[in-house]
């Protein structure tokens, strides 16, 4: 059963990579490493960053929700540390944070009901 869940691990890491691509980003990363890279370490100019830093900080609230019943509180935060060498320098022009936005939240909505559906009957 262990191969099982190690195959669907793979597939959704890679499904998570198309998304990040699609949104702008470097095809290596994960949503969630690049999430937890911008709302937690990278420094946004005090004036027009606000609303980015913002952006980021609510974003990773919202993917950690999502996760937390099988990875804990801070999902994006663990995946950045998983990958920290990265290239974060991402597009991240309006456009392409708005897609993520638009791509993420029902994902993130479909999957936190899910896990917290299955972690009733399964101990995570």
């Amino acid at each position: 059963m262990s191969c099982v869940f190690d195959y669907l691990h793979n597939l959704f890491v890679a499904f998570d990579q198309l998304l990040n691509t699609f949104c702008g980003g470097d095809p290596d990363l994960t949503i969630s490493a690049r999430i937890g890279f911008f709302a937690n370490l990278y420094q946004w100019n005090p004036a027009p960053g606000k609303c980015k830093k913002l952006y980021w900080k609510i974003h990773e609230k919202m993917v950690d929700w999502a996760w937390k019943p099988l990875d804990g509180p801070r999902h994006c935060w663990e995946a950045y540390l998983a990958d920290p060498y990265e290239d974060y320098t991402s597009n991240n022009c309006w456009f392409f944070l708005v897609l993520m936005v638009l791509i993420t939240l029902p994902i993130s909505i479909v999957v936190g009901i899910l896990l917290r559906l299955l972690d009733l009957f399964i101990d995570f």
